[in-house]
């Protein structure tokens, strides 16, 4: 029996919401690769542009700034970030078990090479945009304060400051990017291990 009109118009739609929800992703992934590359200031809309095939007349159907881009960058980021860290606390293992299922979530990121923006380009932000991108970051750092709260009033973890903790954590695993190779002997998966018993070590009683 064939479709309805009505419902052939429904398909129609959802097809078109798709693709342009997939050029709108292709655009944000080639911005991201391009910020890290060449910086946001070393970046022009018409680089992004080439780099998903399109004209720069064409992208501003998509995106109305470079700023608009950023901020997706920085914020589709911070939501991956975010999802891996409730996932693992979602679980409700011990202390021990949350810190290494962050500690993966961290390294194992989709895109591990855009944290490196949070430092460099956050700064670049309009104000609008970057008191989101602090909101997102707040709420992950609450997420790991939790756990190392948790593992103080079990007694398995000794911290003086769980805010000073989580940076220093924190910094090391965004460090990661700087030196690791994915041609190397490890995975990331194999170095989260590493980290994560390199961190429980320092934080057990």
């Amino acid at each position: 029996m064939p479709s309805s009109p009505l419902k052939i118009a429904s398909q129609n739609r959802g097809l078109a919401r798709s693709a342009k929800q997939s050029i709108k992703s292709r655009i944000t992934s080639g911005a991201g690769y391009l910020f890290v590359r060449n910086g946001y200031h070393g970046t022009s809309m018409r680089d992004v542009a080439d780099s998903v095939g399109l004209r720069a007349s064409s992208l501003y159907r998509h995106v109305k700034s470079k700023q608009e881009l950023l901020h997706r960058v920085l914020d589709r980021l911070m939501d991956e970030a975010l999802d891996g860290a409730r996932a693992a606390l979602a679980s409700e293992e011990s202390p021990e078990q949350c810190i290494g299922l962050l500690v993966r979530a961290n390294i194992c990121l989709a895109r591990p090479s855009e944290t490196a923006l949070l430092q460099s380009e956050l700064r670049n932000l309009e104000r609008h945009y970057r008191y989101q991108i602090v909101r997102k970051q707040d709420q992950y750092r609450k997420l790991w304060f939790s756990v190392l709260q948790r593992g103080v009033e079990q007694g398995v973890f000794r911290i003086e400051d769980p805010k000073l903790a989580f940076f220093g954590i924190v910094g090391a695993l965004n460090y990661v990017e700087n030196w690791f190779n994915p041609s190397g002997l490890l995975s990331r998966k194999q170095v989260a291990e590493v980290f994560s018993r390199w961190i429980l070590r320092s934080l057990r009683v």
